[in-house]
């Protein structure tokens, strides 16, 4: 309801006279919901700002259902927001807002093709026809339609130069489906078109920093991810994906260490957390702080093969092999990786002869 109410706003403050202020209004609107940016530019902005808020009783009725819907949706009823939805649709058949909380709780249902079809509606005249395609892309790549939800975000990268997130939701598409390379590729260029870096832009350089890390571009991941901290001080998961990925290479420790506390101490309850500090004091050959962290980690995580296998590690070192077998054949019931079940084998075959070689940073 708030989206709407802003827009609405925006076209009010400009017929009034009040176009700085309208103009203003759509800017804060279009850096605190990325998606919205697409309707705060060009032909869009024109249409909000040249748009009539309510032209009669039925338009108020179908505003006044929208914003209950939206306002209901997370809240375990779905169902009646959509109900809502469709209400306010009958009374504005191609009403943006409407057509997209629809297509939202019909996607919520896991009715992903229901939803693209009523995307399908928004209108291209519509302000809101830029966040209703990268719904669809979304939508797309649920459905493995990949192809068509690239091609889909490409058109919308070209059809706005100016703007980011088509690039961003390309590069998490492809992040997601392991295709880091081409991932860098899109935040590459979705960086090219940010004037100025702020601080809201850390989620960009971690993005991008993961993918690099798992391309096999660990300076450039690591260049990134510093970027995230400084922009970002007090992101536990930046700080943990650095300080593990430091621990795990075995360099700045000491660093990496004080990263992992601090992001502890912002997600005391976070097990991957509490794993990374433990594998730092293990990398550091504190092994009974080592087992102190990893054995809570598994307490939060018990169903975490890498965890598991982290405190078998731990548990060997510290002279308790019976214990760390048991840990590792624990971590190996759990369906690791390829590589990481060969190495778990290894070591209930032979032991652990030393502490393990630095090996890629998995998460």
């Amino acid at each position: 309801p708030t989206l709407r109410m802003s827009l609405l706003a925006a076209g009010i403050l400009n017929r009034a006279g009040r176009t700085t202020e309208a103009q203003r209004l759509l800017d804060g609107l279009a850096a605190s919901h990325e998606d919205m940016a697409l309707t705060a530019q060009g032909t869009a902005r024109a249409q909000v700002l040249g748009s009539r808020a309510i032209a009669g009783p039925a338009d108020g009725v179908a505003e006044a259902y929208v914003a209950l819907g939206a306002a209901l949706r997370g809240h375990g009823l779905e169902e009646l927001s959509g109900t809502l939805a469709r209400l306010a649709l009958r009374l504005r058949p191609s009403f943006g807002p409407a057509l997209m909380l629809l297509a939202d709780t019909l996607s919520e249902a896991e009715r992903h093709e229901a939803a693209l079809t009523v995307l399908d509606r928004v209108a291209a005249e519509d302000p809101l026809h830029g966040p209703a395609q990268l719904r669809r892309a979304l939508l797309l790549d649920r459905l493995e339609r990949l192809p068509e939800a690239e091609r889909l975000l490409a058109d919308l990268a070209a059809a706005h130069p100016g703007q980011l997130q088509p690039l961003l939701h390309l590069g998490d598409i492809l992040r997601r489906r392991g295709r880091f390379a081409e991932a860098v590729r899109a935040y590459d260029a979705a960086l090219a078109r940010l004037p100025e870096v702020r601080e809201q832009d850390w989620q960009i350089f971690y993005a991008r920093g993961i993918s690099r890390e798992r391309a096999g571009d660990w300076p450039g991941a690591e260049q990134d991810l510093l970027r995230a901290v400084d922009l970002s001080p007090d992101q536990p998961y930046v700080l943990n994906y650095l300080g593990f990925s430091w621990a795990d290479k075995g360099i700045n420790l000491d660093r990496a260490r004080e990263m992992l506390e601090r992001a502890l101490a912002l997600r005391p309850e976070d097990g991957n957390i509490v794993d990374s500090l433990g594998w730092a004091m293990f990398r550091m050959g504190d092994y009974p702080a080592a087992i102190l962290w990893l054995e809570r980690a598994v307490e939060l995580e018990p169903r975490n093969a890498t965890i598991n296998d982290h405190l078998g590690d731990a548990y060997w070192m510290a002279g308790r092999q019976n214990e760390a077998r048991f840990q590792w054949s624990r971590a190996l019931s759990m369906e690791p990786g390829p590589v990481e079940a060969a190495r778990i084998t290894t070591k209930l075959a032979q032991g652990l002869a030393m502490p393990p070689l630095p090996r890629a940073a998995s998460r």
